[in-house]
């Protein structure tokens, strides 16, 4: 029924990055936005895909430039064959390792207070990464399957819940609580460009979608991921806040599942659907915790020799992965420094690294055909 060749369709690139998108965003940003500038909010988020928009158009002028994926550049690059190529990969597969943390610090959360709050978190989260270090070693093309199949049994539940909760808003929510400041919408922009980092992995996707594949239709189809994802954002954000107020959507730690709890719909079976809507949250960030231990696991034995074992890589980051996200969930401050890594050194390096890269000439001569 499946070929076992090792690629994926840009129907799946989609569907992934979409999934990819949706998780982190949809839970993280509305409490934010509402506590940072309530209606203008919307404006905030506006300016984040204008960022996303103009982040993945350099991207693709990257990808022209390189006419292939990131590993296979620095493979071939005769500077790349040093100590810095090495360090180069590290601190990727730091990022990564930071963005996996976080990542299952806010699902493990979710899971703990949202469906069985008697478990411990340990065990819950411990269970939760071995289940996804399993699904990453099956590889890219195993995933892209799975969440091809998924993509709509999950995104029309959303849809559909949005659209009951449209009777839930209030009118006089409308009327802004704080006065307007640019730097505000500016501010809230970049933190809800930071949340979509994993733009940056389109640099690595050349290897497994098709050789004929022309980078503009690769980055084409992330587009199309990356506005689906702000679309649903924004009407999320609009939905909330006309329905909880800025105060209320301020002091939520996960509005959208609260949104979700609240619906009501006519009939016996389907009054309550914010479990099945749980599903939601917990495929969309399953799937950027399995996009970055796979990635941190390429970039850590790309560091390490050639002969290293291919499970190691993925055995170490996931362990190091639990021990981030028990010292983060344990500790007070954790969410705080990993918020600040990302808008400060992690997102600023993945917008200047790649530039830097590419401005460098292959040894011996010009690049390749740049079609």
């Amino acid at each position: 029924m499946f070929s076992n060749n090792h690629e994926i369709s840009l129907r799946q690139t989609f569907r992934l990055f979409t999934f990819d998108f949706l998780g982190i965003s949809t839970l993280i940003v509305p409490g934010y936005l509402a506590a940072l500038g309530g209606i203008y909010g919307g404006l905030a988020i506006a300016a984040g895909i204008g960022m996303g928009l103009a982040y993945l158009a350099y991207l693709s002028w990257v990808l022209r430039r390189m006419n292939t994926d990131l590993f296979t550049y620095m493979d071939e690059y005769g500077w790349m064959k040093s100590g810095f190529k090495k360090v180069l990969c590290l601190y990727f597969a730091f990022s990564c390792l930071i963005t996996a943390i976080d990542t299952a610090v806010v699902f493990t959360n979710l899971i703990q207070r949202s469906l069985i709050r008697e478990e411990a978190y340990p065990l819950i989260l411990g269970l939760m990464l071995l289940v996804a270090a399993y699904t990453v070693s099956g590889g890219i093309e195993s995933r892209a399957r799975i969440y091809e199949i998924l993509f709509w049994i999950i995104l029309i539940p959303l849809f559909l819940m949005l659209l009951f909760a449209l009777k839930e808003m209030r009118i006089e929510y409308v009327f802004p609580q704080k006065a307007f400041d640019w730097t505000m919408v500016f501010r809230g922009g970049y933190m809800v460009f930071v949340t979509w980092e994993t733009l940056f992995f389109v640099l690595l996707f050349p290897a497994y979608v098709s050789a004929d594949t022309k980078p503009k239709a690769l980055t084409k189809s992330v587009r199309g991921a990356f506005l689906l994802a702000g679309g649903i954002l924004m009407v999320l954000y609009v939905i909330l806040l006309l329905t909880f107020g800025e105060n209320a959507l301020s002091g939520m730690e996960f509005p959208a599942v609260t949104l979700m709890s609240t619906v009501q719909i006519a009939g016996g079976f389907a009054k309550r659907l914010d479990a099945i809507m749980m599903g939601v949250w917990f495929f969309t960030l399953f799937a950027l915790l399995n996009l970055n231990l796979h990635y941190g696991s390429k970039f850590l034995k790309k560091a390490l020799k050639k002969s290293t074992k291919e499970y190691l890589p993925l055995a170490v980051i996931t362990l190091l992965v639990f021990l981030g996200a028990m010292w983060v969930g344990y500790y007070g401050r954790g969410q705080w420094l990993v918020e600040k890594y990302f808008a400060w050194i992690g997102m600023p390096l993945y917008i200047v690294l790649p530039g830097i890269l590419v401005c460098r000439r292959r040894k011996g001569g010009a690049l390749r055909n740049e079609k």
